[in-house]
């Protein structure tokens, strides 16, 4: 959802947005006449972010676009699997937890060197937060001769469980150059350093959290 506000420092946008995503799915991946693996699997999922910005314009050359920007995200699953083709009666219970938010600030000036080439440059401060749980452990049928069920006990000493929690400062920045050759044609070229966050749902059992830094030089062209 967007929204413009007229306020004393000027024109404020806001955007924002909520989506969530649930499922609950069984599942026969051997499409065999017995429970040779079978899964339920329950998965929940939402993400919302909140974006206000404005710009200023300084003087007939110089704008400056501002802001704020924060982004919240949760996963959440719940995973059994029937595995009776490799040991009639054996289960294995599984868990995924993952939670993420992060907040930060923006601001981005432009300035026309002449009528058509204009200068930019723009700098970004984030902070971030990652938590990750996960669990898997073994089950085994209590009714002696029997396929497994999604509901037979744990075996002792088979549960095991990873969690960790990590959070980051980040600086990102970007300049560059546009030419307005003609109307309809314009070159600009730009040099970024960002930085690309800890990746939701995690894969595996064993949660990793972590991020990179991305650097990134681009010249384009474009015509209408």
């Amino acid at each position: 959802m967007t929204q413009n506000v007229s306020t004393a420092v000027g024109d404020v946008v806001s955007i924002s947005n909520y989506r969530k995503y649930e499922s609950d799915l069984y599942s026969d991946d051997a499409a065999l006449p017995y429970p040779a693996l079978e899964t339920h699997r329950i998965s929940n999922q939402y993400q919302y972010s909140e974006e206000l910005r404005s710009t200023w314009q300084a003087n007939e050359r110089t704008r400056i676009t501002y802001g704020f920007f924060g982004l919240g995200q949760q996963y959440l699953l719940d995973q059994s699997t029937k595995l009776d083709g490799f040991l009639k009666g054996l289960g294995q219970p599984q868990s995924q937890f993952q939670k993420n938010w992060s907040l930060s600030g923006f601001s981005q000036a432009y300035y026309k060197l002449t009528d058509s080439l204009q200068a930019l440059a723009g700098i970004r401060f984030q902070h971030e937060k990652t938590t990750a749980l996960s669990t898997t452990a073994n089950t085994f049928t209590a009714t002696p001769g029997a396929y497994s069920s999604y509901s037979d006990p744990v075996i002792p000493g088979s549960s095991l469980s990873e969690s960790g929690a990590k959070d980051w400062n980040n600086l990102g920045y970007k300049a560059g150059l546009s030419d307005q050759i003609t109307d309809l044609t314009m070159v600009y070229g730009y040099y970024t350093r960002g930085f690309k966050s800890a990746v939701l749902p995690g894969a595996s059992p064993t949660p990793g959290i972590s991020g990179r830094s991305i650097r990134n030089t681009s010249i384009r062209w474009s015509s209408e």
